[in-house]
């Protein structure tokens, strides 16, 4: 928001909320109250808005993309540490952590025909 207004022309302030403590403290909470109060303080002194610097885009876009390699790593070792519980289940073990021999562990103990890893499961037996 602050690079659109900035690139329209109008001066741009965003204040530190944890730091502003006019606001923050406030036993009335009311966004009309806090907007006229960060207009006076803006206009008084800009300096008591405590006022921060958002990344470039291309640093912004670098962490949104380590956040979500993050985020994909966490999902992955959820599903990994929920295979080997499931395994353990039924007397197996999960020796690595590769998706090629958790399948393989689960295709052994499933009782029902597993075609793929991306199909359901038939009710037919195994032949």
């Amino acid at each position: 928001m602050s690079r659109h207004l900035k690139a329209m022309g109008h001066e741009v302030i965003v204040a530190n909320p944890r730091r502003t403590r006019l606001i923050a403290e406030s036993s009335n909470k009311q966004d009309r109250l806090d907007a006229e109060t960060l207009a006076r303080l803006a206009r008084v002194d800009p300096k008591m808005l405590f006022p921060i610097r958002h990344r470039g885009e291309a640093a912004q876009a670098d962490l949104a993309m380590i956040r979500a390699r993050a985020a994909l790593v966490e999902a992955r070792t959820r599903l990994i540490n929920t295979a080997r519980g499931l395994t353990k289940s039924f007397g197996e073990r999960l020796r690595h952590a590769t998706p090629d021999t958790s399948m393989g562990a689960w295709r052994r103990i499933c009782p029902l025909r597993c075609a793929k890893p991306s199909s359901r499961c038939s009710s037919r037996p195994q032949s």
